[in-house]
């Protein structure tokens, strides 16, 4: 399939999470595009959109793309676009990323987090919102010059509109897609960091689910591979 690739960002980044990995590409001709989800760096969160609907607004927008690939929350996204609408995209690059919670108490338990945290959000400035987002367990031992991105990225975007985002798209609310893994169709390629083992297990059972998918485990990297390995990415991701 031809089309412009498609790279979507996770939460609390915005399209420029991607520049790293872009930059790191053999071929300085690509030009992907990598849009501001909603919530993010001042793109407005619509009322009462959830995956499944941000999924088909983004599929109608940019597809079909050659490559869909997407981080974190990005990557769900990207995965549910690709489930639920087959010809937006040619292949599909899921970085550090999973298929939603199947435990209903622990999805539960998740939506209830992501909503104290939203909450918390909502009543602190932008620097706040950063030293609280990188002092979560995923992001521990990254790089300072990691850090550094991720708070200028943090810092780019308005509290509420993070706020809402986790709302509107955190894992807690999600429903599970491992069910449907098997439906898709076009090449899949699952990455995680070795020292985020917790995704690294996810990406085993996705790609023991995934008919023809294949997982590549970046050594020595965490769960910010945009910002910690992104010339491990690039060639994943670039044509």
């Amino acid at each position: 399939m031809t089309g412009t690739d498609l790279l979507l960002h996770g939460f609390a980044g915005n399209g420029a999470s991607w520049d790293p990995v872009i930059q790191a590409a053999a071929d300085g001709r690509w030009r992907p595009k990598a849009p501001d989800l909603p919530g993010h760096r001042g793109e407005p969160l619509v009322p009462g959109e959830r995956l499944p609907q941000l999924a088909a607004r983004l599929a109608s927008r940019y597809g079909p793309a050659g490559t869909l690939a997407g981080y974190s929350m990005g990557g769900r996204i990207a995965l549910q676009m690709a489930l639920d609408h087959p010809g937006c995209a040619g292949r599909l690059v899921l970085v550090s990323t999973g298929a939603g919670i199947t435990d209903p108490k622990e999805r539960q338990a998740r939506a209830e987090a992501d909503e104290e945290l939203a909450g918390r959000f909502a009543d602190i400035d932008r620097s706040a919102v950063a030293d609280l987002w990188l002092s979560t367990p995923l992001f521990a031992g990254d790089p300072p010059q990691a850090q550094e991105l991720a708070r200028a990225q943090i810092e780019a975007s308005d509290p509420a509109g993070l706020a809402g985002a986790l709302r509107a798209f955190g894992p807690g609310g999600m429903e599970p897609l491992w069910p449907r893994l098997g439906e898709l169709a076009i090449p899949v390629t699952i990455v995680a960091g070795e020292r985020d083992r917790r995704y690294v297990e996810i990406g085993e059972a996705m790609a023991e689910a995934i008919p023809g998918s294949r997982l590549v485990v970046v050594p020595g990297a965490g769960h910010a591979l945009l910002r910690e390995a992104p010339e491990a990415v690039a060639p994943l991701v670039a044509p």
